[in-house]
Order: structure tokens, then sequence, then C-alpha cells
């Protein structure tokens, strides 16, 4: 799994569904950290991931 991690993870194209929103009004936002940080705090929202541990 991690040896070869481009085999593993595939690359992320968003270009079939920008193309079939194309003239509707809706964008995909850029993929951000910040975006992720939202992703992954809903995951954990959702229990899809677990709660960092708390530092302190």
């Amino acid at each position: 799994m991690t040896g070869d991690t481009d085999a593993f993870y595939p690359a992320l194209d968003t270009t079939q569904t920008e193309e079939a929103l194309s003239g509707t009004g809706i964008a995909c936002p850029p993929r951000t950290g910040e975006l992720f940080d939202r992703y992954v705090e809903f995951s954990v929202q959702e229990n899809h991931f677990p709660a960092p541990p708390q530092s302190g």
C-alpha cells in the first residue's frame, strides 16, 4: 500500500463533473488546504475518521 502510492491513490479529476455542471452556475471549489481541512473535519464529525488526539 505505501510502496507505490501513485497506484494506490488515484489522481483526483473533476473534469467530467465540471463539464456536467457547465452552464448551471455551480462550480467546484479549488482544491486547497482549507477545503481538505473542511472535508476532514466533516469526516470526523460523521465518525468516518477518528478524532485527533488532544494536545496539552
